[in-house]
């Protein structure tokens, strides 16, 4: 009886065990993180432990994808064990690849554009769902300023509708007893102000800004880790990118 072969015919590695000092962290490695972030790996590792296999080149030694992950993983063994050995075993995704190829695949596995974007409207869903209360999505990375892209807060994520409801109340009446206590007079002061703010405003920005937009999240991470920037940044100084860029 003959065995049909089912797997996909583009995967292309198997799976084996080999010992740490047999991986070589690729010098060619272009892809960097800054200390913030890896300390969020490092916890949710520490969490979830490792889920998925590091990629490595048995040709060449190299490993290919996961640099990040393995320096956790020999940080995490010397701490427990006080020892500067890394006498471990990692279980790996072996290729037998050319350094040209090899190359090309760290530079593929470590690119954001090919990794997708989170779909806001579902990732919405997800965050503020009554189905998955007990989620501890820092655990995944998801900071405080993803929660804000996704238009959700700390603050949303532990508190039910009443309490909105409440809030929302509080903050009318208040609003209106303060329309209430104001005087004609007091009202008209007001307007011109308003007028003046907004004139100022107008005049101060005509022509002092330019508006740059991207097709999609990944590219705007892009550049922004291209000018040193935070990806969620949302206004930069233009004195302070042509400092850095055409001085």
């Amino acid at each position: 009886m003959t065995t049909i072969n089912k797997l996909h015919f583009l995967q292309d590695f198997e799976i084996r065990t080999v010992h740490r000092s047999a991986i070589i962290e690729a010098a060619y490695n272009p892809r960097e993180i800054e200390k913030q972030n890896r300390a969020d790996l490092k916890h949710s590792m520490g969490k979830m432990k490792l889920r998925e296999p590091l990629v490595w080149n048995e040709k060449s030694g190299n490993l290919v994808g996961g640099h990040q992950r393995l320096s956790i993983l020999d940080e995490t063994w010397q701490k427990k064990h006080k020892t500067e050995e890394l006498d471990y075993e990692l279980t790996v995704a072996v290729v037998n690849l050319e350094l040209k190829e090899e190359i090309e695949l760290n530079l593929a596995l470590n690119n954001p554009r090919l990794m997708g974007d989170y779909n806001i409207d579902k990732m919405n869903e997800l965050l503020s769902s009554d189905a998955f209360p007990d989620i501890d999505f820092k655990i995944a990375g998801v900071k405080d300023e993803d929660l804000q892209i996704f238009g959700i807060t700390d603050d949303l994520l532990n508190i039910n509708n009443q309490e909105v409801d409440d809030i929302i109340n509080a903050f009318e009446e208040v609003k209106e007893q303060k329309k209430r206590d104001v005087t004609p007079e007091q009202k008209e002061v007001n307007k011109q102000n308003v007028k003046a703010t907004k004139k100022e405003q107008v005049n101060s920005e005509v022509d002092t800004y330019v508006t740059i937009t991207f097709s999609n999240q990944a590219d705007k991470r892009a550049f922004m880790a291209k000018i040193g920037e935070h990806e969620n940044s949302l206004f930069i100084k233009g004195e302070i990118f042509a400092k850095k860029f055409f001085s």
